[in-house]
């Protein structure tokens, strides 16, 4: 440390599985793996200011399961600063495809009682390629089961209180519930929480459908 009031950390790790590191502090994540390497830092640390620390973070984990989702990599860098992640990069790496995503965003440490106040910026672009719908059923904001292997791209714009998401998608082998495709491809729109599907294009065994649609949900 500097002085009595202002720390500086540093932290290197190699070849270390994250079983072994959630033992020591004895609380567990939802992610799995080994971590090939990370690096961590906290510079200027102040006492009692939890969210005065500039915090660099850029850890490698192979092989792991990140809520029960396999992967083979996963690669994080971001840095945080007076309540800002920036920048913010996240690749993951399944055995059938990829995900991308990279971005900024306002939020407070994981220690704080609130991690995003309502005017907070969020800034985010994600690329989805051959990902296993099943995998993330659990996340959908309806009660069917969704399936099928994801192609896609979104942007995640607004606030925290003010979302808007722009996108495409292409699915392979779609199914909702009792009913399946051969593939099925949309633009949509999330905004004013209202999810819109235009260009939609499905094809099916019996033959080829268009049309547009929306659902209400509340991201919140």
């Amino acid at each position: 440390f500097n002085d009595f009031d202002r720390y500086n950390f540093d932290a290197e790790i190699s070849d270390v599985n994250l079983d072994h590191l959630y033992s020591i502090s004895g609380k567990n994540y939802p992610i799995k793996g080994n971590v090939r390497k990370g690096l961590f830092s906290i510079k200027q640390m102040k006492s009692g200011n939890i969210q005065s620390p500039l915090i660099n973070l850029n850890v490698e984990i192979n092989n792991g399961l990140l809520d029960n989702i396999s992967f083979d990599k996963l690669s994080l860098s971001t840095k945080f600063n007076n309540r800002r992640l920036e920048p913010f990069k996240l690749d993951v790496d399944t055995p059938l495809g990829f995900m991308r995503s990279n971005g900024w965003c306002n939020i407070s440490l994981p220690a704080d009682s609130v991690l995003f106040n309502p005017e907070d910026s969020i800034n985010f672009s994600i690329t989805f390629d051959k990902f296993d719908l099943l995998k993330v059923n659990k996340y959908f904001p309806w009660g069917f089961e969704t399936r099928g292997v994801l192609n896609g791209t979104a942007k995640i714009n607004g606030t925290a209180d003010d979302i808007e998401i722009i996108g495409n998608i292409d699915i392979q082998n779609p199914g909702f519930d009792k009913i399946d495709g051969k593939s099925i491809s949309s633009e949509f729109t999330y905004r004013n929480h209202q999810l819109d599907f235009s260009k939609i294009h499905l094809a099916t065994e019996e033959g080829q459908y268009s049309g547009f649609g929306d659902i209400p949900i509340n991201l919140d």
